[in-house]
């Protein structure tokens, strides 16, 4: 930020504290950073931002909520944002996000749901 680099960051914790230490100025930061922030993430939360975060939700393939400690990783993230925004480059991520991973059972997203927003219901269907 204080070099005016634009950057994006994920589940980052808010600057507020640190922005004197660091020599960043508000609007430093305003104009030069983006974070993406999972529902539930906690990490997020331990100080203010004053970024733009654009917030995303943190739900299983099953459209329930993932607990809180599973809202941290990158993975997750990236996910969701492929599920519901897709990739205009069209690289495919159905490997990292529709196939179980790191010996888990589960896929991070399904297939059913690409491209569709969740509703505030805590059981959530999606397309058969």
């Amino acid at each position: 930020a204080r070099l005016s680099i634009q950057a994006v960051g994920f589940s980052a914790p808010g600057h507020f504290y640190i922005m004197r230490s660091l020599s960043i100025t508000r609007q430093d930061i305003i104009q030069n950073l983006v974070t993406i922030i999972p529902s539930l993430d906690p990490v997020p939360q331990l100080a203010a931002h004053l970024d733009m975060a654009q917030r995303i939700l943190c739900r299983g393939k099953d459209g329930k909520y993932r607990p809180p400690y599973e809202c941290h990783g990158i993975q997750q993230t990236t996910c969701e944002l492929w599920r519901v925004c897709g990739d205009d480059k069209r690289r495919n991520f159905s490997k990292t996000c529709l196939e179980p991973v790191d010996g888990s059972s589960a896929a991070l997203v399904s297939e059913n749901c690409l491209g569709q927003s969740f509703n505030d219901s805590e059981h959530v269907q999606c397309k058969a």
